[in-house]
Parts: C-alpha cells; structure tokens; sequence
C-alpha cells in the first residue's frame, strides 16, 4: 500500500517493464507457485529473464484491472493464470499515491464520465490530465542493435536523471534509455507533482526503524534533494510551472493536532528548527477551510508539472549526449552474460553496466519483486477555480497540503487554479499486478472530501479522474544500490510516493555507483542496504492488506466523532 501516511505523492522514478514474464517452473502442477525457478543470484546457473512475444496475447494495457483485492497509483484486468507462471506487467513507464477499495476496468485521466475503456498503444495522454498540457512528440524506438557503455531500463525521473548525470560526469560514455511506453507514462507523468523531502512513511516511522541519528540524514538528503529539482529546472531551463511555497500538513481532529505537536518536537530535536507548527488561525490564514485546527509547515517543498518535469529532463539528458528510445518494452535480460544483453523487439542492447530504474513496474524481474510492493494511488482535478470559489479560500501562497492521517490526501493548486487531489484510500492487488487506473469509489470519495474541506466548492465541477502505481518496501523506506555481487547491475525502488525530489536525487546516487565512484551519496544508509523482502503470495496480499487495514483502523480512531461524509478514506 502506498506509503500508508504517503499515499500518493508520487512515486517517482518508475518506468514500465516488459510485458510479459514467462519463466520455466519446477513444478507442473497447475496452480502455479508465487515464485519461479529463475533467480539473479551468480551462485546459481541463471536463467536468462524473458518476457514472451507480444503474439501470444493481447498486450493488456495498464488501465485494466484484477479482479482480486486491490491496491493505489495507477489501475488492469489481470487474465487467469495458468499452468507456467506468467505475469502481465502493465505498459507504463515513469514513477504517484492510493487509496483503498475496490478496483473495475477503466481508463485513466479523462473526463470523469465514469466510462471504462481500453487504452491502446500511443493512447498515452489519457493517462493523466498532466500529459496533456504540453506538446510532446514521443521519440523512436529502438532501430537495431546497439552496444553502449550503459543501458538504463526505464525513462521516468530515476532513469533519466540518471542518464543525464553520467553523461555531465563523463561525456565519453555513452548511454541509452530503454522506455516501454513514452517519457512520462508511469507515475512520473501521473503523481500530484510535490517535490517534498519526506522520506519512507514518516519522520517517526523512520527514526524507529533507523534511529534518530539516521533519520536526520535521511532529512538533510531530502532537502538536498528537494534543492536538486530546483536547480535542474533553473540550469536546463524546464518550464513546468515550479512554484515553491512550502508544505502544510494539517490537522482537522484534536489526535492529528497532537501527532503534529509530536512530530515539530522531533524535528526540532534532531536541529531542523525552521519546522514550525501553526495554530489553527495561522493556517486559516493562509488557506482558510473550517476544518483546519493547527498544522505543521515545512519550507522545503515545491509543486510543478510532472509531465513537463519529465520531458524536460528527456530533452536535458538527449543535449547531454545520452540516447532515448520510446515504445521499446524489454522482453529479456541476460545478466550474466559479458556485455550484458538487453533485449527488445526492435533489437538487442550490449551494455558493460545496467541500470534498472523500473520502480512500481520491476515484477517482471524476480530479485527486485520481493523488495517492494505496488500500490495504487488516484487523483481528481476540478475545472479552473473561478474568484467566487478560491476566494473565500485563499491560498495566496499556493502551498502544497497533505493533511496529518496515515492514508494522507494530498493536493494544490495548478497553474490555472485547478484543485487537484489524490490520496486516501490504496488499492493492493494480489501478485503485484499492476491495474485499476480508475476505482469509481475511490474518486467519488476524494471529490466528495475536497467539498467537505472547501465548501465554496459545493457543485463545482471535476473533470479528471486518474491514478497509478507507487513502490512501497514492507519497511516503507526507499532502496537503491548494486543488484548481486558483479557490480554491474543497478537498482532504484520505493520512494513511497514521494518520488519527484527523490528520484532527481537518486540519479546522483546511481551516477555515482555505476561509474565506481566513493562519495557521500553512495555512502547514504539507505544505498545497498538490506532490505526487508516481502513474502510470496498468498501471504504477500495478507500482510500487505493487513498493514493497509490498521492504518486504516487508526484513522478512523483518530478521526472518531468527525463527520467527513464518504471522503474519508
């Protein structure tokens, strides 16, 4: 489940992964295992990870949905498996937050006419109302066989910030970008846009399972990352409406008020004192909702366009000298080979060094599976706000907001004064497939609770509906480093839904391995570190759903006696 407390801010880096995986099982009994006999662990003779010909099936989009439990950024109806173990990966790309609930068949970011329908290949503006605001014309795919020095699996945030960092460091590689989709088609097109310095869950969450010594490194790095992404939009001239106003977290119950108290305490203790708490007066203020009794503000958070974000590191790292191939989904890795071989239908990739940069996507590859989960995450955006609805509002400071629950809502304002808001509820699905890119119940639940905060907006109109999948590790905090023991192979996942600053930052992190580098970043605690894997399935759909289900329950203790209507999550 996205970030419990985080569901939804974006998860970042993502980019689609092949298809489809077909790997040959031990056993032949049909009802397949949760794990196939294929594994990337040099100790064994290994397999290499293939995904079969498009001709076997009808690709499935990732706008279908299973039928089973269901997860939160992005939604797919997932075909009943059969006697070998395969799995059908959603078309997407790039790196978003959830909610709960149940999941149907249906497109993503369009008019919200509640209509399902499958989206084709190049359908991809209907997957947020991000992707549709600027012209972009996706690049071409692979045209042959290529030998590069490194080859990067995946071109949202991670993947390309990636490619764009090794090429400034050493202009003498040379550097390709493998994307399933177009530039922007997973969550790094999809997410609510916040560039924020949240790591994992929460500070608490994060001092506990790494001390507090860790959990201010972990902070000090986000704001550096935070830091990054302005940097990039300012020295590559990126126009994606960055406005940086801060972060408010608010509080509309006397329990998320004193959650707050606690947590500006904590920051304050570990030297963070630019943290401040706000009384109930000062938020309304600034952003005046009746529902508002304190919050905290955190000065480091921007908001932009992540779509535009996105093309403009495409069109950054494509100056710099890196290459990007569209509409190239990779059907087979072979790891232990000497260049390692990336293969596509359009031609093979040799490559001395890979960076997987998958994300929420890397169920298609069995020694990332285990180390996240994807959890789906949706989004509503109203028409452009007129003066009679923003301004009893306010919101002179265009801040970002997310309020103090576990299963956060999120939401800001656009350059033409859209509201957009996502989070509550996450959808998990069983077997990680991703789908469900809309769940009606989940979007009617989240425009019904932006009402309730904002009463000026009583009949407004939403005009989009979306969401997509955010990789969430079971102990919800983010993972990258080297994938076994060659020191060829790379990893990002699990920024948690808050991907945008991360996965900027992360690609510093990755430059830094893949060239064999020693610096400060690689020293971070949370690169190559162990983390805590999650079971196979059936067991994996429990636990995942049994954590979902007590952050719920929490909620809904915190919030006892508070009328929100069906909003709530």
């Amino acid at each position: 489940m996205p970030s419990p407390r985080t569901a939804g801010r974006y998860s970042p880096s993502s980019s689609r992964s092949p298809r489809r995986v077909r790997c040959r099982r031990r056993s032949t009994r049909s009802r397949p295992r949760s794990r196939p006999a294929c594994t990337t662990s040099s100790s064994r003779t290994q397999r290499p990870i293939r995904r079969p010909s498009t001709s076997t099936s009808t690709a499935r989009s990732s706008a279908s949905t299973p039928r089973a439990p269901t997860a939160g950024a992005g939604p797919t109806r997932a075909r009943r498996r059969t006697r070998r173990w395969s799995s059908a990966a959603p078309r997407a790309s790039s790196s978003a937050r959830a909610r709960s609930g149940s999941s149907r068949p249906a497109s993503a970011a369009r008019p919200s006419s509640g209509r399902s329908h499958r989206v084709e290949h190049g359908d991809f503006r209907d997957k947020s109302y991000w992707l549709t605001t600027r012209a972009y014309e996706p690049g071409p795919p692979l045209p042959g066989d290529r030998t590069v020095d490194v080859a990067i699996v995946g071109g949202g945030y991670t993947g390309l910030s990636t490619a764009l960092e090794i090429r400034r460091a050493r202009p003498d590689l040379s550097v390709a970008v493998l994307e399933a989709e177009v530039v922007g088609f997973g969550a790094s097109g999809r997410n609510g846009g916040f560039a924020m310095t949240l790591f994992g869950l929460d500070l608490a969450v994060t001092a506990a399972r790494f001390g507090d010594a860790r959990a201010a490194e972990a902070h000090r790095h986000m704001r550096s990352a935070v830091d990054a992404v302005g940097e990039l939009v300012g020295r590559e001239r990126i126009d994606c409406d960055y406005t940086r106003g801060g972060l408010l977290v608010v509080g509309f119950t006397r329990a998320h008020v004193e959650r707050l108290e606690s947590e500006v305490e904590h920051f304050h203790r570990l030297g963070f004192g630019d943290i401040e708490l706000w009384d109930g007066a000062r938020v309304r203020a600034a952003v005046d909702s009746p529902r508002y009794l304190g919050a905290k503000h955190d000065p480091f958070c921007a908001v932009l366009n992540p779509a535009k974000l996105c093309w403009g590191l495409r069109d950054a790292a494509v100056r710099a000298g890196a290459t990007v191939y569209e509409r190239t989904p990779v059907a087979e890795v072979r790891l232990r080979e000497d260049p390692i071989r990336v293969v596509t239908p359009h031609g093979t990739v040799r490559a001395g060094k890979l960076v997987l940069a998958t994300n929420a996507f890397s169920r298609w590859l069995p020694a990332l599976h285990r180390k996240a989960a994807p959890v789906f995450t949706y989004v509503v955006m109203t028409e452009p706000l007129d003066t009679t609805r923003l301004g009893p509002i306010g919101w002179k400071g265009r801040q970002g907001i997310e309020d103090a629950r576990n299963l956060v809502h999120y939401y800001r304002l656009t350059a033409d004064d859209r509201l957009v808001m996502g989070g509550g509820a996450v959808n998990y699905f069983r077997g990680g497939l991703p789908g469900a890119d809309l769940d009606e119940r989940i979007h009617a639940d989240l425009e019904a609770h932006a009402r309730w905060l904002f009463p000026s907006l009583e009949g407004v109109r939403f005009t989009h509906r979306w969401g997509g999948p955010v990789s969430v590790p079971l102990d919800m905090a983010p993972a990258l480093g080297t994938l076994g023991d060659g020191g060829r192979v790379f990893y990002s996942l699990g920024c948690v839904g808050h991907g945008v600053s991360l996965s900027i930052k992360n690609g510093e992190v990755l430059r830094d391995l893949v060239l064999g580098e020693e610096s400060d970043l690689t020293r971070l605690f949370f690169v190559n570190r162990r983390v805590v894997p999650f079971p196979p399935e059936p067991l994996r759909w429990v636990l995942a759903h049994a954590i979902r289900d007590g952050l719920v329950l929490h909620d809904r203790w915190a919030e006892r006696g508070v009328r929100q209507g069906p909003g709530t999550g």
